[in-house]
């Protein structure tokens, strides 16, 4: 019972995590889709002695035709009387009519034998995810009871707040994420302030973030990997999804200035790859708290994360009491939800796009490339032929007027061979 409510206040506690800073999020998969994570399993040494026991793992199960979609996450637990795996929970995502977005993420509890939380995502016209909710399973009433709502407002190209609502049993609690952005569209301040009524708000806290010179990621990106990558989170532990972040301050509002509370330091390797990041807290001076420190296979897929405490007293890292390890399967091939035939693909940014999209072809062949673009109706707005591996689409349809905002399929097509990407035109 007690690894139990600990696994049930862990599953909280993530939700929680990415309500408060969206850009603590999962790495994508969209880096390599030729692999896929099968399991991740948590040991711990509560002993400190070097000898890592069996907490829990996550095994995760796939889409039969798209190998990067997850269908399910189970989890097991450690049962150290029996010495043996107990099946604990198992997540469920159900997705729209396109495979591509999560709309309903289930936690089933098997000890209670019931589905204990329920989380439903909704998506505008754009495919920007706008809102989620989050309900709970209440024994009393025999029913689900909502616990928090979460909303999220854009503007043209970025997000702007994330409103969020938990509704308890005494009272309710309302929190309010205001964004501000550098010229690359990235989250650079996060002002966090609280209310009681929804009206009159407070101050609670402001996050600082800085990005890594060789960070490349723009607004656009990230509002397509909240879409796509929010509702199945907590995946690949604290990281800045694919986002090179330098470092993470974090101030407390004292009712009239703004108090250094904790920060976080990251750290690369010569590949861009994170090799660790370390928590530190303010008292007076900066004082080391966690490291977290990553490492990766010969593919490059990540491996392992070591949780370490720093000892106050010795002045330095103690021995890690926790790893989280992975477990990667190569698949047949780099298909994604809308890949036809592995034989030919391609590859399309920026998506969202305002003016006009790059098309990045990956096929062997020379032969002349035909590209056909429909609209959410079936409708063909625009057909052209290329020989080029690398072109561009200007957004015109067939009698070279700009085409409207909204959701359009492009579809190409080389020697019989054809695969189709959805992409969105905004407006700024």
């Amino acid at each position: 019972m007690k690894a139990k409510a600990i696994l049930v206040s862990l599953i909280l506690l993530s939700l929680l995590i990415l309500a408060v800073n969206p850009l603590m999020a999962q790495s994508s998969f969209e880096k390599n889709r030729s692999w896929r994570v099968n399991e991740i399993n948590y040991e711990n040494d509560n002993d400190q002695n070097g000898v890592y026991d069996d907490f829990s793992k996550e095994v995760v199960y796939y889409h039969d035709e798209t190998s990067s979609r997850i269908d399910s996450i189970q989890t097991y637990v450690w049962d150290t009387m029996n010495s043996e795996w107990s099946l604990h929970m198992k997540r469920l995502f159900v997705y729209d009519t396109t495979g591509e977005y999560v709309i309903e993420n289930h936690y089933y509890d098997y000890q209670q034998n019931q589905t204990i939380h329920k989380l439903y995502y909704d998506y505008n016209s754009q495919n920007r995810l706008i809102r989620y909710r989050y309900y709970y399973y209440n024994a009393n009433t025999l029913d689900y009871t909502l616990y928090m709502r979460c909303y999220f407002l854009y503007g043209p190209d970025r997000l702007n707040q994330i409103i969020q609502s938990t509704y308890l049993t005494s009272s309710n609690y309302y929190k309010k994420d205001t964004y501000t952005h550098d010229t690359q569209g990235r989250i650079i301040t996060n002002m966090v302030s609280s209310s009681s009524d929804s009206l009159s708000w407070s101050n609670s806290y402001l996050i600082h973030n800085s990005y890594h010179p060789n960070d490349t990621t723009t607004s656009e990106q990230y509002i397509q990997h909240l879409a796509h990558y929010y509702p199945n989170n907590n995946m690949f532990g604290t990281v800045f999804f694919d986002m090179l972040a330098e470092s993470y301050f974090y101030q407390d509002w004292n009712g009239n200035d703004w108090d250094e509370q904790s920060r976080t330091v990251f750290n690369y390797n010569t590949q861009n790859q994170l090799t660790d990041y370390i928590n530190q807290d303010f008292d007076s001076s900066w004082i080391n708290s966690m490291k977290y420190e990553y490492s990766y296979d010969t593919s490059n897929n990540l491996y392992q994360i070591y949780a370490t405490f720093w000892s106050i007293s010795a002045n330095n890292w103690n021995y890690p009491y926790s790893k989280r390890t992975y477990t990667w399967q190569q698949t047949t091939s780099n298909q994604d939800d809308y890949l036809e035939l592995p034989e030919f693909d391609f590859a399309v940014y920026p998506n969202p796009f305002s003016k006009s999209v790059n098309i990045n072809l990956n096929t062997k062949n020379n032969a002349s490339v035909k590209l056909n673009v429909f609209n959410i109706k079936g409708q063909l707005v625009k057909s052209a032929v290329f020989d080029a591996k690398s072109f561009t689409w200007d957004g015109t349809d067939n009698q070279n007027h700009p085409v409207s905002e909204g959701v359009y399929i492009i579809k190409a097509s080389q020697d019989g061979i054809s695969a189709s990407r959805k992409i969105i035109k905004i407006n700024h």
